[in-house]
């Protein structure tokens, strides 16, 4: 898998989780070959992340830098590969995968 880079259009406002390391604002981080990877508004907003071809791979939410919410994503070919939801960073119940 290629590698990333963050480029962040934000301040750091100290706590971080999943990567993003306490930013907050919009967030981006791209692959090597430019392709957009992952873009989120942090530490609270919806979060969108991408594979390298371009095609969407995911899709949920944060809330003071938590998972929460519903979270979904996708197989390459676009079929959907999981759902769940989360509560301040916890799942809460199943996670559906192949639905």
């Amino acid at each position: 898998m290629p590698e990333s880079r963050i480029i962040a259009d934000e301040v750091y406002c100290g706590k971080g989780v999943e990567g993003f390391s306490g930013y907050c604002g919009p967030v981006r981080r791209w692959y090597e070959n430019g392709q957009l990877e992952v873009e989120a508004a942090m530490p609270t907003g919806a979060v969108h992340s991408y594979y390298p071809s371009g095609i969407k791979k995911g899709i949920g939410h944060y809330k003071n830098f938590h998972w929460t919410g519903t979270w979904r994503t996708w197989h390459e070919n676009g079929v959907v590969f999981s759902e769940g939801n989360y509560d301040k960073g916890r799942r809460t119940g199943d996670m559906d995968f192949s639905l």
